[in-house]
């Protein structure tokens, strides 16, 4: 594997009208690429959240559709991305700017595994590589 999906990645698939560039790379790179646990504990975070019960049930419903196609590319908080992270969170650019504990947890994974995180929010990670598809 080399790729390591951002939640709005992810997400993109849940849009009337999803990205054409994105759509595009995902279908090039597709068995190149994992999905951080993270992202679809973010996913969840998002449905749980929303008023409409139809919007939630059609949200949980892609995230059931993720975990079961894609369960052997999720890419778990391990043991390996938790000492990652602790470093990550020590370096000069994350205590001069904090980022999100999603996003740090999502560049621990990828630092871990040696991925390139693809991204719209490529400032979310410093000191990360990172690709835009949206570009």
């Amino acid at each position: 594997m080399k790729f390591l999906l951002d939640t709005n990645i992810i997400s993109e698939f849940a849009k009337p009208r999803p990205n054409n560039k994105v759509l595009n790379w995902l279908q090039q790179h597709e068995n190149q690429c994992l999905i951080p646990s993270i992202a679809v504990s973010e996913r969840y975070q998002g449905a749980y959240a929303q008023i409409d019960p139809k919007r939630k049930a059609v949200l949980l419903d892609d995230i059931k559709c993720l975990n079961e196609n894609y369960s052997e590319r999720i890419a778990n908080f391990d043991v390996k991305a938790a000492e990652s992270w602790g470093e990550y969170v020590n370096r000069d650019c994350i205590r001069a700017k904090p980022k999100s504990w999603p996003d740090t947890q999502i560049a621990a994974i990828a630092l871990s595994r040696q991925l390139i995180i693809i991204t719209r929010n490529v400032d979310d990670f410093p000191e990360v590589q990172t690709y835009n598809p949206y570009d």
